[in-house]
């Protein structure tokens, strides 16, 4: 049974962690993409952080680097009665997916202002499939 629970947030704010490009000779029209994916809590604060670092590669050695980190405001309602349950706080999938969408696209804008006009401007994030980057809900111990 599905029992997806709405969970009213705010964008808080969002930080740009690292950004980084690496200059590269003779390289290919194509490139790899590694990403990866961090949750994080601040359960006194009602805050749930997205963490995505991208990292564009040639021959493993990276090319453009971005880690971009948004904190999401949870309503104080909301997290009483969606997130946290029997000790413990629980992130469901839809939720952290819905983060992940946010953060994606927030991330592909931070790449193309800080490339605009360089040559690093034609590496794109692209669209992702993020219910496969998210696999099932998180859980948290209260302590």
């Amino acid at each position: 049974m599905d029992t997806k629970k709405n969970v009213s947030f705010r964008l808080l704010n969002i930080v740009t962690e690292q950004f980084a490009t690496f200059e590269v000779e003779n390289l290919p029209e194509t490139n790899d993409l590694k990403s990866e994916l961090q949750f994080s809590i601040n359960p006194e604060n009602r805050v749930v952080s997205c963490r995505m670092k991208f990292q564009f590669l040639h021959e493993n050695q990276p090319i453009v680097t971005l880690t971009v980190v948004c904190n999401f405001d949870i309503e104080e309602s909301s997290w009483n009665t969606n997130i946290v349950s029997d000790k413990k706080i629980i992130l469901p999938k839809h939720f952290l997916e819905h983060l992940c969408v946010i953060t994606v696209g927030t991330s592909r804008g931070i790449l193309h202002a800080k490339t605009e006009n360089t040559f690093f401007n034609r590496f794109i994030i692209p669209t992702l499939n993020v219910s496969t980057l998210v696999e099932k809900d998180i859980v948290f111990e209260i302590q």
